[in-house]
């Protein structure tokens, strides 16, 4: 395959090549990682981040909905409850700190009356 792309960034040009070629790229300290997409290999070799979240306002009872609200919100799958712990771990790829966000409103301490 040739390819010529004018005035696009180095990850521009990575991602329409990945697309094209099928493959998906990650960055690796100065250099760039390619390999072929499928769901197996993607799975192996991309990028994740291990996160926990401690929660302090909610109930361990509650630990659920907000498991499920980051399922469906964030679409990430790998999420583990620790109840005794009051906290949740999650498996991701790295996002914008959109998880932190979420989880800072939904552990909110109820207002006293």
């Amino acid at each position: 395959m040739r390819i010529e792309l004018n005035g696009v960034t180095l990850e521009d040009a990575l991602e329409i090549i990945s697309f094209e070629t099928k493959t998906f790229w990650r960055p690796v300290t100065r250099t760039r990682f390619c390999g072929a997409r499928q769901p197996a290999k993607r799975k192996e070799l991309e990028q994740n981040v291990i996160k926990t979240f401690y929660l302090s306002n909610l109930p361990a009872y509650r630990m659920q909905d907000v498991v499920n609200a980051m399922r469906t919100i964030l679409e990430v799958s790998r999420i583990q409850q620790l109840p005794s712990q009051g906290a949740i771990v999650v498996r991701a790829r790295p996002t914008g700190g959109a998880g932190s966000e979420l989880v800072d409103d939904l552990d909110k301490a109820k207002p006293k009356c």
